[in-house]
């Protein structure tokens, strides 16, 4: 008897341990159920504002798939309104100085002083002290981090350049790979660009081009005579008709968008190029604090970012693939070199 009682007294002891030991493991398990995650938190107050307002440059095909990747993920619908950047950070501007703010999250090109100039007024607040996961957590590569601007790049769209493939056989010149090629004695007077004041980004590209291949360059370039149009759409318009064989500066959209409609239209790639670069920031005043945090953070993240890069020359944060020669626009181009890149191409 004295044997069995021990043998009770062992198994009931050792059955104690196991639940003790069981008790507790799961404290801490426990403890995390208890406390939600900041994404959960984010999600759940997201979901309580019901939506989030989006004010974006980018084309309309890339806008659709972010909101769709966003609805799907969170189940939170997107307001989007889409405008070039100059607009789109004039209607944002007139809504802050009026107290009327709409818009939740802006996402104008980083070219130009608005970005700047909107943190330093209060109307934004800078992503990267806004507390996003894909920060914190050193997903987001912090190399396209604005923190002068607030913002953190997005996309980058390298200039390139449109080629109309009838017009340029018939011309018997081939596609050109370099801006040396753009001086061809064939292409004087076939070469279609918009004009240097149609938007700051297009003054940090020649800048670029004047810095990487200096005066003479910009003088020979304009001696081949020009056609310059007021805007993109109409640069882009010329060449599908075949008024010229290049134009320029273009991003992959904008050759996708008029190639998908049967004009005999193709990109060709520089080396040595810079680029139409894409921020994000958000507004201070945002009517959806929680969704605007959480798109960001969705646009910041490697999922959501992909979605940014999927159109032809067009490339998310997270992509490789940029031109060889690819740099970053230099912000304090346009007031140091708006007024000679326009008196070198445009005469004025």
């Amino acid at each position: 008897m004295k044997a069995t009682n021990d043998r009770g007294f062992l198994s009931r002891a050792n059955s104690a341990v196991v639940a003790l030991m069981i008790g507790c493991a799961l404290l801490p398990l426990q403890a995390i159920a208890q406390t939600a995650s900041p994404i959960s938190k984010m999600v759940a107050a997201a979901r309580a504002e019901g939506q989030v307002t989006w004010y974006s440059a980018l084309v309309v095909e890339v806008n659709q798939g972010v909101v769709d990747a966003f609805k799907k993920k969170y189940g939170i619908d997107v307001q989007v309104l889409r405008l070039s950047s100059g607009p789109l950070t004039q209607r944002f501007s007139a809504e802050a100085e009026s107290n009327k703010v709409v818009a939740d999250v802006i996402m104008p090109t980083s070219s130009g002083p608005f970005l700047a100039s909107a943190l330093a007024k209060g109307w934004t607040t800078a992503v990267d002290k806004a507390d996003l996961p894909s920060i914190q957590s050193g997903e987001y590569p912090s190399r396209w981090l604005r923190p002068e601007q607030g913002a953190a790049i997005v996309q980058i769209a390298p200039w390139i350049w449109g080629y109309n493939e009838k017009v340029l056989s018939g011309l018997n010149v081939p596609p050109p790979k370099d801006w040396l090629d753009l001086l061809d004695p064939k292409l004087k007077g076939q070469i279609i660009m918009t004009t240097v004041t149609g938007s700051d980004s297009y003054v940090q590209l020649w800048d670029f081009i004047l810095r990487a291949y200096g005066v003479e360059y910009l003088q020979r370039f304009k001696a081949q005579n020009l056609r310059i149009a007021s805007n993109s759409v109409m640069t882009t318009q010329s060449l599908a008709a075949g008024e010229g064989a290049i134009a320029l500066p273009m991003i992959g959209s904008l050759i996708v968008g008029v190639a998908s409609k049967g004009a005999p239209v193709k990109a060709a790639v520089p080396a040595k190029t810079t680029g139409n670069e894409i921020a994000i920031t958000l507004s201070k005043a945002a009517p959806h604090p929680n969704g605007a945090r959480l798109l960001v953070d969705f646009i910041l993240s490697r999922e959501g970012n992909t979605v940014l890069g999927s159109m032809p020359n067009e490339f998310s944060v997270y992509a490789s693939g940029l031109p060889s020669g690819y740099q970053s626009p230099r912000e304090s181009a346009v007031a140091e070199n708006k007024a000679r890149v326009l008196q070198l191409l445009e005469g004025r």
